[in-house]
């Protein structure tokens, strides 16, 4: 079984049908959903989803997003992690030196901690 952590993007993905990275998004949720992977998220994910999804694609949307993440946790797929304030210094430490967004630093936060790899379906800009 792999275990990766996972950013927003890769939820967003999958969601938006007319993402360019729909069809990877889709193909990694699958092997997710199959008990092939686990995914690492830190509870900010979740907010970002939900709040996105709200704003894109409405309030009704979104709950029923959160239900399928709340079914994947509950399944031992979906695996969310809370931040103390160890954790927190090393994520403003990493968006300070790399110039990076806050949630994007909380993410490489995790993934460094964890010794896991990190996926995202973020484009380079």
């Amino acid at each position: 079984m792999r275990e990766e952590v996972v950013d927003t993007s890769v939820f967003l993905s999958s969601l938006v049908a007319d993402d360019e990275k729909h069809n990877e998004a889709i193909a990694l949720m699958e092997e997710m959903d199959k008990e092939e992977t686990i995914f690492h998220v830190p509870s900010l994910v979740i907010l970002e989803i939900i709040a996105t999804l709200s704003r894109l694609a409405g309030v009704e949307e979104a709950r029923e997003a959160k239900n399928v993440i709340d079914f994947w946790i509950d399944r031992g797929k979906i695996k969310v992690h809370h931040f103390d304030l160890k954790q927190m210094d090393e994520a403003v430490e990493i968006a300070l030196n790399r110039r990076l967004h806050l949630a994007d630093a909380v993410v490489i936060q995790l993934a460094e901690e964890r010794g896991l790899p990190l996926i995202s379906m973020m484009r380079k800009s």
